[in-house]
């Protein structure tokens, strides 16, 4: 997979401290980006992320509960995920340890 990016200098900026990792030179020329038929700089399949989206912190107990009473109430799991903004994954993981039958 081909990366394009009209910059990479912030990404270098980013991990500077980490470049080892990549197998970059750090004398490298800081100016350098990945063009149309050029190789990629950090090897190949590395994907650059655009956006890092922060941990979210741990859902309460109140929180749970309320998951339960939506669901038994007939709420499904991506609607209830909506509201509370995360993934329908993370709400049927709570659901089931909370000890929710699933609907099918």
């Amino acid at each position: 997979m081909q990366l394009l990016a009209p910059d990479l200098n912030p990404v270098k900026s980013a991990i500077s401290h980490r470049l080892a990792i990549f197998g970059v030179d750090r004398d490298a020329d800081e100016t350098e980006t990945t063009e149309p038929g050029e190789d990629n700089i950090w090897g190949e399949g590395v994907k650059i992320v655009q956006r890092c989206i922060p941990a979210r912190k741990p859902f309460s107990p109140a929180e749970k509960d309320e998951f339960v009473e939506k669901y038994n109430a007939g709420m499904s799991m991506g609607a209830i995920a909506r509201e509370c903004g995360c993934s329908h994954v993370t709400v049927g993981r709570i659901l089931r340890r909370m000890g929710v039958e699933i609907r099918l």
